[in-house]
């Protein structure tokens, strides 16, 4: 899968991420999305038994899956929604300035 038309999305591939942790075999994603979110998601698929090898530099995840279905509890450490406070920073400044 590749993102590079467009740009790297985090939506995309987080999905891509899950969809390669369930298929069978040698998953490759071109142009990843190297946010938090996606790293905290691979973390948590290695712990879960997926090998992935990132190469960030070159924006490309190598996904090696059994296709053994993904059971269980596992945790993913999330860094806080940067978006939301980037939203309520410039609302709170148009705000101070009325």
């Amino acid at each position: 899968m590749s993102t590079e038309h467009y740009g790297p999305s985090l939506g995309a591939t987080v999905t891509a991420l899950l969809l390669a942790a369930r298929a069978r075999g040698t998953s490759h994603i071109f142009h990843a999305s190297e946010e938090p979110e996606v790293v905290a998601v691979a973390a948590a698929l290695c712990r879960a038994g997926v090998e992935i090898e990132p190469d960030w530099q070159n924006r490309h995840l190598k996904i090696i899956s059994e296709g053994d279905p993904l059971t269980g509890t596992h945790r993913i450490e999330n860094s806080s929604d940067r978006i939301e406070a980037g939203t309520y920073l410039p609302a709170g400044f148009l705000r101070a300035n009325r």
